[in-house]
């Protein structure tokens, strides 16, 4: 198949999987980030994101969010348009890495196909706050696909660009550190030692980085919410959350290399399976779940999408391409049906505690007096901010008895009747 099929192809695949997201509200952190980035319109707004921890290392979303925002208004049409449009991006990459010799065309084909559907790191697609991670994917990748080339003798412009990306990818998300040891791989397997000393400057950087977000810890909020700690709770976050993604696929894949005997393709399961346990080693520190959430595990599915894409490859040589087309419908009809209905209805569940905000404060004259909301304070304050309305947040008992689980507020309309909203725990999320 000729390069512009394959990525038309991939392209397609994507879209379809992720068409509902183009119809889903902005949700929880969307307001408080799009705001954020609007500060850069402010004298010294770059300098004063770059010298918040929370921001610095992630600024190329802030800047990202500041062109759509500027360009479209606050539709989440758009938004959202624009996350799918990255993930695109992501795939086509996975079918990039088909310049490594050892992954081949056919099976980077496949991979990106598979990754283009699969609906478990959907959240780093469906939910805009999220499209960091495919940034930190964009640039990442792109500097592995680089630096693979490098080792295949194109010359020192595709080392800077590999450089320039793992830059990128810095700023990006706090993750990109992991990037010189994935990089690692490929040297590892090429047994490239003469070009080993080209993954110097990456790991001087990358260490460079973490002493640098290290030394801040004190003035960032993530080393104290649950979001990163060393303890004795990383190996369990670690194995969960390699277990959760390889089922069902990765599992089902290892069963049919097994049943095949397929010991050609052993070399390349090892390599894909390190590959998803590398990725998953800057996400594992949290405190507050023992898995890491969907939008952590994007970069991961690369090596369960190549672990895939072996098995599909192996049963198309042993079978035949009927039985592959019987295969690949079942895998599309299941991730689609997935991400179409329940992960869809999720995050429209997700949506709705600030739309039904949003809809008091347009309604509302005064302020929305709010008793008790799913989320942070900062959340609902965005929200209503953004439609010229303020909520004033009163202490109510359920709070603490729903852990924070539940929505009930208050306001008089324009004819100065109190209006009062109730949501039960079961429709929240």
């Amino acid at each position: 198949m000729p390069h512009r099929s394959a990525l038309l192809v991939i392209a397609v695949l994507a879209i379809l999987a992720y068409l509902p997201a183009f119809k889903l509200s902005f949700i929880a952190d969307d307001f408080p980030q799009i705001q954020m980035s609007r500060t850069l319109d402010r004298p010294g707004g770059f300098s004063g994101l770059m010298a918040s921890p929370i921001a610095n290392t992630r600024i190329t979303f802030f800047l990202l969010t500041y062109v759509v925002d500027r360009a479209a208004g606050l539709n989440p049409e758009i938004f959202h348009g624009v996350a799918v449009g990255l993930h695109i991006l992501a795939c086509w990459l996975v079918y990039a890495l088909g310049v490594w010799r050892f992954v081949q065309r056919k099976i980077a084909l496949i991979a990106a196909c598979f990754f283009a559907v699969f609906e478990g790191h959907q959240e780093a697609v469906m939910w805009y706050s999220a499209v960091m991670e495919t940034l930190l994917f964009l640039f990442g990748v792109g500097a592995i696909v680089c630096f693979i080339q490098w080792l295949n003798g194109k010359g020192w412009l595709w080392y800077g660009l590999a450089v320039l990306g793992f830059v990128l990818a810095l700023f990006s998300k706090e993750s990109a550190y992991i990037f010189p040891v994935l990089m690692a791989l490929p040297v590892i397997e090429m047994k490239s030692r003469s070009k080993a000393a080209g993954l110097v400057p990456f790991v001087l950087m990358a260490i460079g980085y973490v002493a640098w977000i290290a030394l801040g810890r004190g003035e960032n909020p993530r080393f104290g919410d649950g979001s990163f700690a060393i303890s004795s709770h990383f190996p369990i976050v670690l194995a969960e959350s390699f277990g959760r993604l390889m089922f069902i696929w990765g599992l089902l894949a290892i069963i049919a290399l097994a049943i095949f005997r397929a010991r050609e393709y052993l070399r390349f399961g090892i390599y894909a399976l390190l590959w998803m346990l590398i990725a998953l080693v800057p996400y594992s520190f949290l405190t507050y779940m023992n898995r890491v959430p969907s939008r952590h595990t994007y970069l991961a599915s690369v090596g369960l999408s190549l672990l895939v894409a072996a098995a599909i490859a192996c049963i198309w040589e042993r079978l035949g391409g009927r039985i592959v087309l019987v295969v690949a419908a079942a895998i599309l009809m299941t991730n689609v049906g997935i991400l179409w209905k329940k992960k869809a209805d999720q995050y429209r569940t997700r949506a709705l505690p600030t739309d039904m905000l949003i809809n008091a404060v347009q309604h509302s004259d005064g302020a929305v007096h709010i008793r008790c909301f799913p989320y942070i304070p900062l959340v609902a304050e965005a929200a209503a901010r953004e439609f010229g309305g303020t909520v004033v947040f009163e202490k109510d008992e359920q709070q603490n008895k729903n852990n924070g689980r539940c929505m009930n507020y208050w306001y008089k309309d324009a004819l100065g009747r109190v209006r009062e909203v109730y949501v039960p725990p079961a429709r929240l999320p």
